[in-house]
């Protein structure tokens, strides 16, 4: 596992430990050693800091490659698990409150602008921006977690589920976020719907539903 400098673009580390919880829990830890193996990513503590982010992508694309059937379930659960690290950890109690209090359309903007003030954590050496608000709309520009990686269809399942579970939590308990474009399909960007109530879309846009 590289280790992490100045000059090393970072994630948040529950990229990886959130992963490899998931992973544990559904196949077991000896195919979850296959996919670090794979990745040539060791463990890393659960105290963790930033974690350089070839390393976390470098497991998410293991992931995809050795288990293609189940990837987007297991990234997104991972993602959900993040959401719900980031609810106990990074949200105060008193934040949290007065988000549930706001109008919703408040709410979810007032949201917005938190992730994108933390969107280093999670996008790295990628760019952030929310381009929309009817729906509202994110957009992630070299998203390091699918760097190289190609797909006929959106792939980032693990952002995704960490918007929607942040969202489903503190404004919209019906809301779902939607992946419209995807780098990985050869669109310029990644580019993130927020609806309110979950919504009916092609079976090919590859998302799911929260949990």
């Amino acid at each position: 596992m590289a280790k992490p400098s100045q000059k090393t673009a970072c994630l948040g580390p529950n990229a990886i430990l959130q992963t490899i919880e998931v992973l544990d829990k559904n196949v077991g830890r000896n195919l979850r050693t296959v996919v670090l193996l794979q990745a040539g990513v060791e463990v890393p503590p659960p105290n963790a800091g930033m974690l350089p982010e070839t390393d976390c992508a470098a497991v998410h694309d293991a992931l995809r490659t050795l288990l293609p059937a189940r990837a987007e379930g297991l990234l997104h659960d991972s993602g959900l698990a993040t959401g719900d690290y980031l609810l106990r950890h990074r949200f105060p109690g008193a934040a949290k409150a007065a988000l549930r209090l706001l109008p919703r359309p408040l709410a979810a903007r007032v949201l917005a602008r938190a992730i994108a003030r933390n969107a280093w954590t999670f996008a790295g050496s990628g760019g952030f921006e929310v381009t929309g608000t009817e729906p509202l709309t994110f957009k992630v520009t070299g998203n390091p977690l699918i760097k190289g990686a190609r797909a006929d269809r959106p792939i980032c399942h693990w952002h995704a589920a960490v918007f929607e579970r942040l969202f489903t939590q503190l404004v919209w308990p019906n809301a779902r976020v939607i992946e419209t474009a995807c780098a990985a399909s050869g669109a310029p960007c990644c580019c993130f719907e927020v609806h309110p109530v979950a919504v009916a879309w092609p079976q090919d846009a590859g998302t799911r539903r929260a949990a």
